[in-house]
């Protein structure tokens, strides 16, 4: 629910779920690139810590949000207009309460002031076919590991168990990804098989 909004240039305060969100103006809104330039883009959630969200896909910053054992809220049109966002893929993030870095409440709801893209202030609809860099994953757990990827546009990924006993990944959340196939960086086409090596959690001793 809306219950007031400044026009004169200065941030709308949206009160959504109880919490005050902070909604800048299109063109006060932060500079972001292509969804993996995107300052959080390659790292790992942390439990009850908010991610950096900004930059995101409205899509990966709620999976970045999940990963942290954390709720996305509502996510708010940051030009005023209350578009709705129809498919998630399609808006970036601009502002986020509680700000990154915050430690809070298991289950804390997140929210998000996002534009389109190709709003002003925003970056053009990113292009997910173009080959691009493989995003580093290691320490991800292994379902936010995937969603990274298909932000980025990789839609042919694979799993398989670091130990060689070749345990299923039956849930995504209690596997950390160890290694990954091919390396990070270079151009890859987005045809790419990318295969992330995971440990159960449990096994997991060098990841923060």
């Amino acid at each position: 629910m809306v219950r007031s909004l400044r026009r004169a240039g200065v941030a709308a305060l949206l009160v959504i779920a109880g919490g005050l969100l902070p909604t800048p103006k299109a063109d006060a809104a932060p500079k972001c690139g292509a969804p993996h330039q995107a300052p959080g883009f390659e790292v790992p959630a942390r439990r009850n810590v908010v991610p950096d969200t900004t930059c995101m896909d409205l899509q990966l910053a709620q999976d970045k949000v999940q990963a942290a054992g954390l709720h996305p809220g509502r996510s708010q049109d940051a030009t005023g207009r209350r578009r709705y966002q129809v498919n998630d893929r399609d808006w970036v993030v601009v502002g986020q309460t509680p700000p990154p870095a915050t430690r809070v409440r298991p289950g804390t709801r997140v929210t998000f002031s996002v534009l389109a893209y190709g709003d002003p202030g925003a970056p053009p609809p990113p292009n997910r076919g173009a080959p691009g860099p493989l995003p580093h994953l290691t320490c991800f757990d292994l379902q936010e590991a995937e969603d990274t990827l298909q932000s980025a546009g990789f839609t042919d990924i694979a799993s398989e168990d670091a130990s060689g006993r070749g345990r299923a990944q039956l849930y995504d959340r209690d596997w950390t990804v160890t290694a990954q196939r091919p390396a990070p960086g270079g151009q890859w086409p987005k045809s790419t098989r990318v295969t992330l090596v995971a440990a159960k959690d449990t096994e997991i001793r060098s990841c923060p």
